[in-house]
């Protein structure tokens, strides 16, 4: 038997180590709707938003909505796809800088707030988010607009099917 480790095992050693620290370490919190608005499920250790994020459509016009990725509602609903349908508008996405249109450069992304705006379908694409953003002034909403996006995947899901996900399939989800 070798006492040595060869270049290919210390590669996998190395990929494993930068997987496991760079994993979203954070449990899925179980939160009252009014607390749903807090930093807690929202903002990460690294002062960071991580959410995920559905794009609602209008024509070719494609509209943020953020997710917590760090809570999910409990409280009198039938399910948590109800929850996340009744505190859609909780946190709002203004993509004024144009960051986001940056990574999707083939959709036309809402720049600002309407009172009007679309909601997601039931096909609408979801994606994970991370990113710095700035808290932008606003009377009765946390509006908040990305600065630098640090993670943007697209997760190959329908909204959907997203509504349906139990507290366990979101952590899978977010450990991809």
């Amino acid at each position: 038997m070798n006492n040595y480790i060869n270049r290919s095992s210390v590669a996998v050693l190395c990929a494993m180590m930068t997987l496991a620290c760079s994993a979203n370490t954070d449990t899925i919190q179980l939160v009252t709707p009014e607390a749903y608005s807090s930093n807690k499920c929202w903002i990460d250790q690294n002062g960071e938003i991580s959410a995920f994020l559905v794009l609602a459509e209008e024509g070719n016009m494609r509209v943020p909505y953020l997710i917590s990725a760090r809570c999910m509602i409990e409280g009198d609903y039938s399910s948590q796809g109800e929850a996340v349908l009744h505190h859609l508008n909780t946190i709002r996405l203004v993509d004024s800088r144009g960051t986001l249109q940056r990574i999707l450069p083939k959709m036309l992304i809402s720049n600002n707030l309407r009172t009007d705006q679309p909601v997601p379908s039931s096909g609408s694409e979801l994606y994970y988010f991370r990113a710095e953003t700035e808290r932008m002034p606003h009377s009765n909403k946390n509006v908040y607009v990305p600065l630098k996006i640090h993670q943007f995947t697209k997760l190959n899901m329908p909204f959907e099917k997203f509504l349906a996900l139990s507290k366990n399939d979101r952590i899978s989800l977010l450990q991809l």
